[in-house]
């Protein structure tokens, strides 16, 4: 019980932490889709990373001198923050991004919707295949390096096709 309220404490606080570090910043980005698509490729990598740092952190369970507790929630900060700190700013710099193409601005909080509805239906799928498939099917490891690779695909898929610079930007 107390494993899943720090893990879902740290989600949702990077989550709140990455929104605002990164909403922050967007007002003078020119390029804001282009910190979407960076935000994506720092997710991936964390998650390419992941591989190899979990059998690590399994090796040195032993050798530390902290208790038990502290251990695990300075693990769980080291994995959970990082992406979810990324992830939650995605969301400001997709809002961003459509903000900065310039429509009006009843339709550009129904595209809001639209872009958040479908962020969490994929997040939901996601958890689905992750623990239906993924990991029963691939093990961890090939799970993590398919995640990665989805994101690294978005990055690239949204770097290539994000060149309109933002409107705000050249005010």
């Amino acid at each position: 019980l107390y494993g899943q309220s720090i893990a879902l404490g740290l989600f949702m606080g990077g989550l709140a932490i990455g929104s605002k570090i990164i909403a922050s910043h967007l007002p003078k980005a020119r390029f804001p889709g282009r910190w979407y698509a960076v935000l994506e490729g720092l997710i991936g990598l964390f998650g390419m990373a992941s591989i190899f740092l979990l059998p690590l952190c399994e090796k040195l369970e032993g050798l530390h001198p902290l208790p038990d507790p502290w251990i695990a929630f300075l693990t769980a900060c080291l994995f959970i923050l990082p992406p979810t700190i990324f992830m939650g700013g995605t969301f400001p710099a997709l809002f961003k991004t459509l903000e900065s193409r310039g429509p009006s601005a009843s339709r550009s909080l129904s595209h809001l919707s639209s872009l958040y509805t479908i962020n969490t239906l994929g997040a939901l799928a996601g958890i689905a295949f992750v623990n239906y498939y993924g990991i029963p099917s691939l093990g961890m490891k090939n799970t993590l390096l398919l995640s990665a690779l989805l994101n690294f695909a978005i990055f690239l898929l949204c770097w290539i096709f994000v060149k309109t610079p933002s409107r705000a930007a050249d005010k």
